[in-house]
């Protein structure tokens, strides 16, 4: 074989993309590319060979594959694996060799690589994806924009918000009241890279400091030319210490063909072949079975639900008065209006395009257009999200508890129903009725009373013995499993087990805990009673510091916000995160 002809394929199948390069035998690299999969790999991977056959003709091809979608491909094609982080390094040897930390972001996967005196760590994200490729293609959409679009805003930013990277959800939480109160889309932009850096520098790093020579790796970093400027602002690096390195985004398939030992030889049509030859590549995955049997059992579905429709009138025909609801979601605005007997003569239903009090404006508009003579809007009534907003600006009769609102509705149609699934655009609702009253009592926990002392309000801080003494007076005959206490109060603790009480360390991570508080407080999951008078007044208090925002990190400020840490700490070490809330009883 002409060894000229032989050349190194590295393949590198991430969690959304495809890349390959190929090398000649001093390391050259030839051809590479970069295409989103869709899941279909094998398609994908056929296109990109085919490509690179037409730009350098008939060549032999040894073939290393890595990535989290690679090894099942390679052991059907019967091709040498490699684990992504070996090649990563193997390529930054040859071609980077001055690198001290790798920073590297991918379509689901963070990592952050160092190299230390020959030894290498990585360290990578779990689970959740929050931070990565398929978060800023999540974020972007709310933006009505795409990743390219979002790196466009954040150009001409002019301020920073505190927004959680962590997980899609609490991002979103962060994000669309900012986008409901009018700010600017390049200071959202801004916001959400500088979360991500946020989120990959503490979750990743966790301390461990990122210095000497940077570089930065994967699509996310090589395309987002602000989101890398973040990063290259909050580590401070200048000059040389950021290590620029052409097709970064390739790197993990240049370090696979680097690591080829020409163990299995291809031919370019061969691969290609191989891989169109109509065998698919089972996934090493568990699938649920289908909703529906057969279409028949779809069928049986669909005809018991279509019994229960919404009665329609014709609004053109109708004389009299009509009664407009309006539901200002979190991402949808929807409106109705029906006639005195129920019947729907109007409906609208769009997304809110970052500004829900426009959308509802736009929509009575049009509904006040097409409005018959003889026809009065007799009462109106809003609910969601916006209710506040809407029922303030449009001078809107009523507003209502969305929870409510749909009972009221689900008991229109079903006098006798119990129970109601709402699933809505940041929030899922599941609502109980027991003899026509909703039920918030199950699986719920409210705070009732509280204790406070203020030792600069009362001018003399209280001794350890005395603030035991003044909880057992407080609790009275009332008897409690365990005394939550923040795990930096020794002394306490100490006096707390001497009186008698059971003692359990809170759990105190302070922004996890912030989130976490703020879902249970948005899904309904925990009540503040009225006589928990100082607890609700740090609500109205606390807020995020902005010199920390400045740079770069999320923290409160910590002033009067002692009954809010000690809701957090219930919150954090008795309620768990899970698939759900699941409350310890």
């Amino acid at each position: 074989m002409n060894a000229k002809n032989l050349h190194t394929l590295g393949i590198d199948i991430g969690s959304t993309t495809v890349k390959i390069a190929i090398l000649n035998d001093e390391n050259e690299v030839l051809f590479s590319d970069y295409e989103r999969h869709f899941a279909n790999i094998q398609e994908t991977l056929s296109d990109l060979l085919g490509r690179a056959l037409y730009k350098l003709g008939p060549i032999q091809v040894s073939p290393v594959i890595t990535g989290s979608g690679g090894l099942t491909l390679a052991k059907h094609l019967g091709v040498p694996f490699v684990q992504e982080v070996i090649a990563v390094s193997t390529a930054l040897q040859d071609y980077a060799p001055q690198t001290d930390v790798a920073i590297e972001l991918g379509g689901e996967d963070a990592k952050i690589i160092y190299f230390e005196g020959g030894n290498v760590e990585q360290r990578m994200n779990g689970v959740c994806a929050g931070g990565t490729g398929s978060f800023i293609d999540q974020m972007a959409s709310l933006l009505q924009t795409d990743a390219e679009g979002l790196n466009e805003y954040a150009k001409t930013y002019s301020a920073i918000y505190p927004i959680a990277a962590r997980c899609g959800v609490f991002a979103k939480s962060d994000i669309q009241p900012l986008i409901n109160e009018g700010a600017a889309k390049s200071d959202l932009a801004v916001s959400i890279f500088q979360a991500i850096v946020n989120q990959t520098i503490s979750g990743l790093a966790c301390g461990k400091p990122i210095r000497g020579n940077v570089v930065f790796l994967g699509g996310p970093l090589h395309f987002l030319t602000e989101l890398k400027a973040r990063f290259i602002d909050v580590l401070g690096l200048e000059g040389d210490a950021v290590v620029e390195v052409e097709d970064s985004h390739l790197f993990a398939a240049m370090g696979s063909a680097l690591s080829s030992k020409d163990d299995k030889i291809f031919s370019a049509d061969e691969m290609i072949k191989e891989l169109t030859n109509g065998k698919h590549i089972a996934m090493e995955i568990n699938r649920l079975d289908p909703l529906f049997k057969d279409e028949q059992d779809y069928n049986k579905f669909k005809e018991r639900h279509d019994k229960a429709k919404v009665i329609k009138g014709d609004l053109e025909s109708y004389k009299g008065d009509v009664f407009l609801g309006i539901d200002a979601g979190s991402t949808t605005s929807k409106l109705a209006l029906i006639s005195d007997k129920g019947e729907l003569l109007y409906s609208f239903y769009a997304g809110n395009e970052g500004s829900p009090l426009k959308m509802v404006m736009t929509a009575l508009k049009h509904i006040y257009s097409i409005l018959p003579e003889g026809v009065t809007i007799k009462k109106s009534c809003v609910t969601g999200y916006g209710e506040a907003l809407i029922k303030e600006a449009l001078m809107i009769d009523l507003g209502e508890i969305e929870t409510v609102a749909h009972y009221k509705a689900a008991a229109f149609f079903e006098p006798d129903v119990d129970f109601i699934l709402d699933i809505g655009g940041q929030d899922m609702k599941c609502i109980r009725i027991k003899n026509g009253v909703l039920d918030n009592n199950n699986d719920k926990l409210c705070g009732t009373v509280e204790y406070y002392y203020s030792g600069r309000d009362k001018g003399r801080q209280k001794t350890d013995a005395e603030f035991s003494a003044d909880l057992k007076n407080w609790l009275g005959n009332t008897e409690i499993r365990a005394v939550i206490l923040d795990p930096a109060a020794a002394s306490f603790k100490a006096q707390l087990e001497k009186d008698g009480f059971k003692v359990k360390k809170a759990k105190n991570d302070v922004l996890d805990g912030i989130r976490f508080v703020a879902t249970l407080l948005l899904t309904g999951s925990i009540f503040i009673d009225k006589s928990c008078e100082n607890l609700i007044k740090e609500f109205a208090s606390y807020i995020w510091d902005a010199k920390a925002a400045d740079k770069g990190e999320d923290k409160p400020v910590k002033e009067h916000d002692h009954a809010l840490d000690a809701l957090r700490y219930f919150c954090m070490t008795i309620i768990r995160m899970r698939p759900g809330i699941r409350i310890l009883k």
